[in-house]
């Protein structure tokens, strides 16, 4: 008896060698009720980011907390391919180098409408990986709230404004006589206020918890030069009140810096560290370092070894 070629036998789709372990494994979980690994491996991504492309400016990307989206805008390849298109933050690599990096720093440093940059939200979200893009990007911190009590009141003016603008929008929404477009458009602002207001809640929250940054557990002093000196920067040990934005660097001939001669900011917190150029051989060089949250500078930590001298 032959077989009918109009229905052939079907061949299971090889998934590639599956060890015993991972095969006893799969059993096991779908004894139980749940899904294979294997199932897992072929199942939607587990990232659900939106593409760049879906936010119409740079700040849509970060009131999200998008770090893929903002990096992907903060790119060189998107701007470059036009991902933005004629909004996007800059032309489409037609400009020299250095004209795209001042654009690019000018944008992520552009004050908003409720006068905050990103790097505001990075900082009072706790989201590090949003922080550690924005800062490679050139981020800087906001130039008019430096104070502790600046903040506090922004804040608290922040979430009033989103909760007026919400009760705004539900009387809007209830008007009738309204076109759908018209109807549309109030629904996307009303879902955009709800968003700010759960953000600078949250915001407001984070601020009244942080505390100042305790000293860095360690600053290592390595001398690279005859004129030059490397210092390493470890965060504060059990640094749970706040997220840490930057690191300062001082440095001088006295043991006690009543002279510094030189002072530098490190914004890169992930590993950071910062050389010491024109350093003057022979001369007995002390080092030392402080951590930043929105609360201010905590107190400063000495390096190890206290002193180096050049040789």
């Amino acid at each position: 008896m032959s077989l009918s070629m109009r229905n052939p036998p079907q061949r299971r789709r090889s998934l590639g060698p599956v060890s015993p372990k991972r095969i006893y494994r799969n059993l096991s979980v779908r004894l139980k009720g749940g899904e294979s690994s294997v199932a897992a491996e072929v199942a939607a991504p587990k990232y659900t980011n939106k593409p760049a492309d879906a936010y119409k400016t740079l700040w849509e990307a970060v009131e999200n907390e998008d770090t893929l989206a903002v990096q992907s805008l903060l790119s060189k390849d998107h701007a470059s391919c036009g991902g933005g298109g004629a909004t996007s933050l800059w032309e489409r690599g037609e400009k020299k180098e250095k004209d795209w990096e001042r654009d690019k720093e000018k944008g992520v440093n552009r004050l908003n409408e409720q006068g905050l940059v990103p790097l505001d939200v990075a900082a009072l979200t706790h989201n590090s990986p949003l922080l550690h893009v924005l800062a490679k990007a050139g981020a800087t911190h906001n130039p008019i709230l430096c104070r502790p009590e600046d903040w506090g009141l922004k804040l608290d003016a922040l979430v009033d404004l989103a909760s007026k603008r919400v009760e705004e929008r539900k009387l809007e929404s209830r008007k009738t006589g309204a076109g759908p477009q018209a109807q549309a458009e109030v629904q996307r602002q009303t879902r955009l206020w709800r968003l700010r207001l759960e953000l600078y809640c949250r915001m407001r929250e984070n601020f009244q918890n942080t505390e100042l940054p305790g000293p860095p557990s360690h600053v290592s002093l390595l001398v690279t030069s005859n004129s030059s000196l490397c210092v390493v920067i470890k965060e504060p040990e059990e640094n749970t009140t706040g997220l840490i934005t930057r690191y300062k660097v001082e440095w001088s001939t006295s043991a006690s810096f009543k002279c510094v001669l030189g002072t530098a900011q490190v914004t890169e917190t992930m590993n950071p560290s910062f050389i010491i150029y024109g350093l003057t051989a022979g001369v007995q060089y002390y080092v030392r370092a402080s951590a930043y949250n929105v609360k201010g500078w905590g107190p400063p930590q000495c390096s190890t070894p206290v002193s180096s001298a050049l040789s």
